[in-house]
């Protein structure tokens, strides 16, 4: 039976940790939490939300205009005939509300 490399992983990292810290679970965990207060580069801590969602929301006006998706639309042959068959249901269902009975359907 094949093992999981993700748990395969974890398993390596734990007893990594727990080699270095003579298997004590509260050294672990207080290695863990100064580790997470630690800066890495790249990955800033937000301390501040508001400064965050203002950088973020720089960030993203700096990217480019969004493409409508109508603008892929038209040259679909699928998306068509979607639209096609839509109308053609619509006018059914207009001109149907006015029949008395309902439509045959097949050839008997």
């Amino acid at each position: 039976m094949k093992t999981d490399p993700i748990l395969e992983e974890m398993w390596r990292v734990k007893d990594q940790l727990g080699e270095r810290y003579s298997g004590d679970p509260r050294a672990v965990c207080a290695h863990l939490t100064e580790a997470q207060l630690l800066p890495r580069p790249g990955t800033p801590l937000v301390f501040d939300l508001n400064s965050s969602l203002k950088r973020q929301a720089a960030r993203i006006a700096q990217l480019p205009q969004r493409v409508p998706v109508e603008a892929f639309l038209p040259d679909d042959p699928i998306i068509a005939e979607v639209r096609r068959v839509r109308a053609q249901l619509a006018q059914e269902r207009g001109a149907s509300a006015l029949r008395e009975e309902p439509p045959k359907h097949g050839n008997k």
